[in-house]
């Protein structure tokens, strides 16, 4: 009950160049019960030059062995 506040700190997030939107739900564990919900609260441009399509650059290392038959 009552007033409080929630904080949510990223230490990295690396999306792409776009437009976005953050929408914020807080529920029940049980998802059952919605307290609170912000659709689209706040949107934010991010400018990339990275040249690659999507949402999020994920750094992966990429391993292919070809088998014998």
């Amino acid at each position: 009950a009552g007033k409080g506040v929630v904080e949510f700190h990223l230490k990295s997030l690396p999306m792409l160049e776009g437009r976005y939107s953050v929408s914020a739900t807080c529920h029940s564990r049980d998802q059952l019960t919605v307290y609170h919900w912000r659709e689209n609260m706040e949107t934010f441009e991010v400018n990339s030059d990275m040249g690659d399509v999507g949402i999020l650059y994920i750094p992966v290392e990429i391993n292919v062995e070809a088998k014998s038959p």
